[in-house]
């Protein structure tokens, strides 16, 4: 039973995983910002790097799995992020080029 869980969590992981992880880590982005800029209630000054931390890792988690799956990238700025140095490690697909069509597949 538990392996039957564990591979419906890993197919519905491969088909919307990049969108979910996108969005949210966007979204936690925004969030940060927003509050740290109007004072919002849910995060602190505290806790706003490690959320932004997580949002920023998130985001590049969605857009690594897109680019792993489609083999190539979701945006020029994911592209460029994952040319710099460090980062250019990980990525699942080679930075050295910017594609003449993006993919629009998601």
């Amino acid at each position: 039973m538990s392996i039957l869980i564990i591979g419906v969590v890993v197919l519905v992981a491969w088909k919307i995983g990049s969108f979910v992880a996108r969005f949210l880590g966007g979204l936690l982005i925004i969030l940060t910002i927003a509050g740290l800029i109007w004072g919002g209630p849910h995060f602190g000054e505290m806790n706003a790097p490690l959320a932004l931390a997580v949002g920023l890792g998130l985001w590049l988690v969605g857009h690594w799995l897109f680019a792993f799956k489609h083999k190539g990238w979701r945006s020029s700025l994911a592209l460029r992020v994952f040319s710099l140095p460090t980062l250019r490690l990980l990525a699942p697909v080679p930075t050295n080029h910017i594609p003449a069509q993006p993919v629009w597949v998601d």
